[in-house]
């Protein structure tokens, strides 16, 4: 999703403000890259590392997701220039979102932009396939099968480096912004 909506600084202040709660200063520099594309439960582990502080990962993850649904219910807006590019594809090749984003987050999201109106129904969530993170490459498999469009002859767009290698696994070229 964060190719499409601009994400990024939503998903820094849900980091920033759990890891405030535990006494804590976001290591953006070190940590984001290593939280892309992952579910919130690996993200939590990933901040457990890295802070060394412990706890029930189910009840720390229901804490991010509860900030996550406050924070991405407001002014989420498209990546600038996106509605433009969409626009100049639009038509001539099949389009699909496949984020790593669950359906309680990806939902309100959908709503608030009516990013549907562009995708229809190929708005593909790590939910569909069972939780299966970036590097596993199938939320683009899935998406492909979906869309009716082999691996090979589909070009995926990704803004984390999880994503770029989970589209190559998937036997998709790939453009990593």
């Amino acid at each position: 999703e964060g190719v499409v909506l601009d994400t990024e600084p939503i998903w820094d202040k849900i980091a920033e403000t759990f890891l405030e709660r535990r006494g804590f200063s976001y290591d953006r520099e070190t940590l984001k890259s290593q939280t892309m594309g992952r579910t919130l439960s690996e993200g939590i582990e990933v901040w457990q590392k890295h802070y060394g502080f412990t706890g029930d990962i189910g009840k720390q993850t229901q804490e991010r997701r509860e900030i996550a649904q406050k924070l991405l219910a407001t002014d989420l807006e498209f990546i600038p220039g996106f509605l433009e590019f969409y626009q100049s594809i639009r038509g001539k090749y099949r389009t699909a979102v496949a984020t790593s984003m669950e359906r309680t987050l990806l939902n309100p999201a959908i709503k608030g932009v009516q990013l549907n109106r562009l995708f229809g129904d190929h708005i593909y969530s790590i939910e569909d396939i069972g939780f299966l993170s970036k590097l596993n490459p199938d939320i683009y498999i899935y998406a492909a099968q979906k869309i009716g469009s082999p691996p090979y002859l589909c070009i995926g767009i990704e803004d984390s480096p999880y994503g770029v290698e989970s589209l190559q696994r998937a036997g998709m070229k790939s453009i990593g912004i």
